[in-house]
């Protein structure tokens, strides 16, 4: 029997998240079995497999959000042939009458017996769920010529002349039965709800299918349509709905190397922010030195010098030309320190440095920093080690010149990830995300709680400019102000509630995430149509 999982991704602004990948595995569960939420969060997946949620396991992630896990998930629709008591489900009765048969005390006591049982699960199941259900008889029967094969025969004309109404016979008596069973339920449960459950009727006296052929009464185009049914449903299904996390307190080694060719000086010194708060190498310096052009025998020199200033900048003396490498340990501490400041990952900044002071020209007797005091651009690359111990690593230009920070790359928080960032190519897709924004906005078909979401997403896309911050001649402030305004005449004419209003002017202050469901962070670099 088929069982049905659905509900929805939230994140912590109850704002849905498109885009996450829900999975199902489990025994007896289908390989690769999986569905995406849509841009609202919804999402919904059909097991026609005979399966026990016991053995289930749903898994929701998205780059950029924590993984969620659900174990023994309940199915929030049970398509079987019995009442389920947590979760309802539908009782069909068809092919258990006999011919004409339409009392419940003509059913076979087997059947009785399963039906009695099925009224205690609905009782059940309707005394758990106060006001939030529907009992509801269903019949039909097919165009076969109906008699009426109970004792006495009472109804024999009635169901000759007048079609359905063997099925309304069999659905009445159905009813009956059951209010009287539940009544007795009812008696004896200390802990009874106000009101006596009682079953409804739906379409009770249906007729479909073929004309008949006069041959076989017993064919599937006519058994098809004779069914009675007993359905115990919510009026509102309690479906699986989570929030997920916008990022994770990762941990990772951060690591600004040089491996290349042709790099050989002593203008290669780097502080390294991330989130614009300086972190410091393993080793407790606070920068990343690519140097790589001093004696071994400076560091003999006055401390005074320029030759031991230089060679203790060094990361390995003597190896000219060589090699360096200079790494950051994020630990879960420092890594929700950062991610408090910018929940949308890790932004590395680096800023040229010149801790010497030196900026004549090269003297090889003194020891120089060359560049005019200013760093060697384009020289090095960064590397990310993950917790186990996967590495992405990408080639950066490091920034010339002296005293500019310039942010290189972003991780993702939870993967992670790395990308370049180029601010010509992320304004170009701010400004396509933001016209489509503001056209969903002014879309007059879309209800206000649509409308909602975009702004949340329009307050986003205009947020990522500061994360990004050297998008040039950008008016964020400017935006935002605008949006701001538009937030507060909502509020005026009462189409968004205090709650909501107060959700979107926290964005605009920089509370909660940068992501939506529109961010990608799967390519190496970012291009306009995945911003």
């Amino acid at each position: 029997m088929s069982k049905q999982f659905k509900g929805h991704v939230l994140d912590d602004n109850g704002i849905g998240i498109g885009g996450v990948k829900v999975t199902i595995t489990g025994t007896g569960v289908p390989a690769d079995k999986f569905t995406t939420t849509d841009s609202t969060g919804s999402w919904l997946l059909t097991l026609q497999e005979e399966v026990n949620s016991i053995d289930v396991t749903l898994t929701f992630s998205k780059p950029g959000f924590g993984t969620r896990t659900i174990t023994n998930p309940q199915p929030t629709a049970e398509l079987s042939g019995y009442i389920d008591p947590n979760r309802g489900g539908v009782l069909d009765l068809a092919g258990l009458y006999d011919s004409g048969k339409w009392k419940v005390t003509s059913l076979k006591t087997e059947v009785q017996d399963i039906l009695n049982q099925e009224i205690k699960d609905i009782y059940k199941f309707v005394s758990d769920n106060p006001g939030n259900y529907i009992l509801e008889i269903e019949s039909s029967e097919s165009k076969v010529p109906n008699a009426d094969n109970e004792e006495g025969k009472k109804r024999d004309n009635e169901f000759k002349t007048i079609p359905g109404s063997l099925a309304k016979a069999r659905a009445t008596a159905l009813k009956e039965y059951v209010d009287k069973e539940l009544s007795k339920l009812y008696a004896q449960d200390s802990l009874a709800p106000d009101v006596i459950p009682v079953v409804s009727f739906g379409v009770i006296d249906n007729v479909g299918g073929d004309d008949w052929d006069g041959i076989d009464a017993d064919a599937t185009k006519y058994k098809q349509f004779q069914y009675t049914r007993i359905k115990a449903r919510f009026i509102t299904e309690p479906d699986i709905d989570i929030s997920l996390d916008k990022f994770c307190f990762s941990e990772f080694k951060l690591q600004i190397n040089y491996t290349g060719g042709g790099h050989t000086c002593n203008a290669a010194v780097f502080k390294v922010y991330v989130n614009d708060i300086l972190i410091y190498r393993d080793d407790g310096k606070g920068y990343a030195s690519l140097n790589n052009k001093t004696q071994v025998r400076w560091l003999d020199a006055p401390v005074e010098s320029n030759q031991y200033r230089l060679a203790s900048l060094d990361n390995q003396p003597g190896d000219i030309g060589g090699e360096r490498y200079n790494q950051f340990t994020i630990n879960k501490t420092l890594a929700k320190q950062l991610l408090d400041k910018n929940p949308n990952g890790y932004l590395i900044i680096l800023e040229c440095t010149n801790p010497t002071n030196i900026t004549e020209e090269e003297d090889p007797a003194e020891g120089s920093n060359g560049y005019e005091g200013n760093c060697h651009k384009g020289v090095g690359t960064i590397k990310v080690i993950s917790p186990d111990g996967s590495e992405s690593t990408l080639d950066i230009t490091t920034p010339g010149q002296r005293d500019l920070k310039v942010p290189m790359a972003l991780l993702d928080p939870c993967n992670p990830l790395i990308y370049l960032l180029d601010p010509n190519e992320l304004k170009e897709g701010i400004k396509i995300k933001e016209a489509e924004y503001w056209k969903s906005i002014s879309d007059k078909k879309l209800t206000q709680k649509s409308k909602y979401r975009f702004w949340f997403y329009m307050i986003e896309v205009h947020r990522k400019s500061v994360y990004f911050q050297r998008i040039p001649n950008y008016d964020y402030e400017g935006k935002i102000n605008d949006i701001i305004s538009n937030i507060k005449k909502l509020k005026r004419t009462g189409d968004i509630t205090e709650d909501e209003y107060n959700k979107l002017i926290n964005l605009t202050k920089g509370v909660g995430s940068y992501y939506n469901e529109n961010t990608n962070i799967n390519s190496t670099i970012p291009s306009a149509s995945n911003f």
